[in-house]
């Protein structure tokens, strides 16, 4: 089991909608980067019609993702 970390930098949404979120991308699997890092960019629809992009990124000891809301402002 390693390290998670989560960025919400969504103005929308709240921390509980977001692990929503993540849950998503990372029941899609290890898909990026020779199956070593989850999705490094995906988006997606959420309830409301809004979307939040998340971007994901292997570290040496952890996982972080980034969510926000898309498209930018």
């Amino acid at each position: 089991m390693g390290k998670l970390i989560i960025k919400n930098q969504s103005e929308y949404f709240t921390d509980i909608e977001i692990l929503g979120v993540v849950e998503v991308v990372m029941n899609q699997g290890r898909i990026s980067d020779n199956n070593t890092s989850y999705c490094f960019m995906t988006i997606l629809h959420m309830k409301n019609g809004m979307e939040v992009a998340v971007s994901c990124r292997k570290n040496k000891c952890s996982d972080t993702i980034i969510v926000w809301d898309y498209p930018t402002k």
